[in-house]
């Protein structure tokens, strides 16, 4: 009899779970499909997300796809083969209209989905802010990005004569605020050596997203071969800097070291004006930084430009550089070490607490690591 009244109290506390669980799914299939509107913002470089009133949303996920660099989206839907990128997670009731902006769209076609979040906290599939969440409804619209007006800056003088190691200097120009129609802004660079004929310098910031290869197939990769070597070479060096600023970036021979963990070859010398550190860098006192590969360095922590994460660089809030600013993991030109393959189709990067990582990361689909450019500067008149 004992056992049988334990046995009648299992089922009904099963019983009474099964109903709630029944509420919550009712409850959760109530909720209506998020009304969306898109209009452009800062002359035509981004996107203002208009949200209506949504009964039954508890918060908002917005998603985005179509955009260049489609190394920086994420899989959200593989059944599909569906690239989205999570932009943002609105954690607000959507009894009231909200809105969001995206700033920095590069000339092209996006589409745009705002799903509606449901607290579901025996399955949910998507977990917020201590909570579990389904995506219930979604909705998604297209709009397109027209190509900004080139603002043109007057031809720069540079005088770095009483530079000293460890100043910040500003040299050529890039795209770094989002805003493209007010033209690109001066990059800072941080000296890091200096002498009578040449100085080394390394942006302060992260200022992309670029795989470290496209082709991660490719076994024994170098830097000698990378995609991202190609990139910074043309792209950038052509983007960046007018020809009087080219005239002054050294053609360096360039030493590419094996990894001093795994010994991963590192390949042969190359000739570039713009590369990345190495491994070794990282542990070169002489610019700054801990000889250790294991510490929390806050010298080797980098934040990026609001370009760079637009781009798909993810900065973490709870690790912060020397002036207070998100940092990021950036890429190193030295090999990794693949574990499965013992191959360098991993790329060695900075992690953001400022630890090194000599194993890399995964060079074609690792997409939020950001791009440090690193060059020599010559100082003979």
């Amino acid at each position: 009899m004992k056992h049988a009244r334990k046995l009648l109290a299992i089922m009904l506390t099963a019983m009474l779970i099964m109903e709630l669980f029944s509420e919550v799914r009712t409850e959760a299939a109530e909720t209506e499909i998020p009304k969306i509107s898109l209009k452009h913002v800062n002359s035509k470089t981004g996107v203002k997300i208009s949200i209506g009133k949504t009964e039954g949303a508890e918060a908002y996920v917005i998603y985005l796809k179509g955009y260049g660099n489609s190394y920086a989206d994420y899989w959200t839907d593989r059944d599909k083969n569906d690239w989205w990128r999570e932009m943002a997670v609105i954690g607000k009731n959507g009894t009231a209209k909200r809105t969001y902006t995206i700033k920095g769209l590069p000339k092209g076609t996006y589409s745009i989905k705002v799903s509606a979040l449901q607290k579901d906290p025996p399955v949910g599939t998507y977990f917020y802010d201590g909570a579990w969440y389904d995506e219930v409804f979604s909705a998604e619209k297209t709009i397109k990005i027209k190509a900004p007006q080139t603002v043109e800056k007057e031809e720069k003088t540079y005088n770095f004569s009483k530079v000293k190691v460890g100043d910040t200097i500003t040299f050529g120009s890039y795209e770094q605020d989002g805003i493209m129609t007010n033209g690109k802004e001066d990059i800072e660079w941080i000296v890091f050596s200096k002498n009578k004929s040449e100085m080394l310098v390394v942006s302060k910031y992260a200022l992309d997203s670029v795989p470290y290869h496209i082709d991660g197939k490719k076994l024994d990769l170098t830097w000698q071969d990378c995609t991202l070597r190609k990139w910074l070479n043309n792209n950038f060096y052509k983007t960046a800097f007018t020809q009087a600023e080219r005239s002054l970036i050294k053609k360096i021979n360039l030493e590419n070291p094996d990894n001093p963990e795994y010994g991963t070859e590192g390949g042969n010398y190359t000739k570039d004006k713009v590369f990345l550190l190495s491994l070794n860098d990282m542990i070169n006192t002489k610019y700054g930084f801990s000889s250790d590969f294991n510490d929390y360095d806050i010298a080797r922590r980098c934040a990026a430009t609001t370009y760079a994460k637009v781009q798909g660089v993810y900065p973490l809030p709870y690790n912060k550089t020397a002036d207070g600013e998100d940092s990021c993991t950036w890429w190193l030109r030295s090999p990794g070490l693949d574990a499965e393959r013992s191959s360098s189709a991993y790329a060695a990067d900075v992690c953001p607490d400022g630890n090194i990582f000599p194993c890399g990361d995964c060079v074609d689909v690792y997409s939020q690591v950001g791009v440090r450019p690193a060059l020599y500067i010559s100082l003979k008149s």
